[in-house]
């Protein structure tokens, strides 16, 4: 135990650790000592006080914690692929695809996996979006289709209504629709239109050429 004339205050030790890139407050720091958390001494058997270094250490050692990041899906280079790459659903709609460029890229995005598409979703921000479907989705590669931003919900939900992918589904099978009217918005099957056409025509009226083109 370090020496008695060594020991400082809640506040103080607080604004130590903030000083060391630690966010605790006074509050915090009192609250640690009473739950027994982080060790301390009582002056007068009522005043809390800490040694810095020791707490400093000991908060190092037992309350931080370091997180692995996710590793993230190789990018593939800003080239559109061999058609035999691209699954065939996604074929109608080739000249509008990119595959995975940017972490700032918005749009709607399509994992794929081998010939299938196993989900649909949409972000302003799709690379770092992916992290998180890498704990529950097998997939091996990415598409996206730039959409401007005021229709990204609009065309995701058009999407899963018309290629309806596994992923998409809850556990009881039911497909989950993204605010349930929307696809009806700008699902175009006038005259009996196949998938296809209307995947196409959705494409074309809702791109975001800049961004296809960026």
């Amino acid at each position: 135990m370090g020496k008695l004339c060594t020991v400082v205050t809640a506040a103080e030790l607080a604004k130590c650790l903030r000083g060391r890139g630690y966010s605790f407050n006074t509050n915090r720091v009192t609250e640690l000592a009473k739950a027994h958390y982080i060790p301390f001494v009582l002056v007068d058997g009522k005043h809390l006080r800490f040694f810095k270094e020791e707490t400093f250490e000991y908060i190092t050692s037992h309350l931080v914690e370091r997180v692995e990041p996710v590793p993230f899906p190789k990018v593939l280079p800003l080239v559109l692929p061999e058609d035999d790459f691209i699954p065939k659903p996604l074929h109608v709609m080739r000249k509008h695809l990119l595959q995975l460029p940017s972490f700032f890229l918005q749009g709607v995005y399509f994992l794929c996996f081998e010939d299938d598409i196993v989900y649909v979703g949409q972000s302003t921000k799709v690379a770092s979006r992916l992290a998180c479907h890498q704990e529950n989705k097998v997939f091996d590669r990415v598409f996206v289709l730039p959409v401007l931003k005021d229709s990204l919900l609009e065309v995701e939900a058009t999407f899963i209504e018309l290629l309806r992918p596994k992923y998409n589904h809850n556990k009881e099978g039911k497909l989950i629709r993204p605010r349930r009217n929307m696809a009806g918005n700008i699902l175009l099957h006038e005259g009996g239109e196949t998938r296809e056409v209307s995947m196409e025509r959705v494409a074309e009226r809702y791109i975001d050429r800049e961004g296809l083109n960026g």
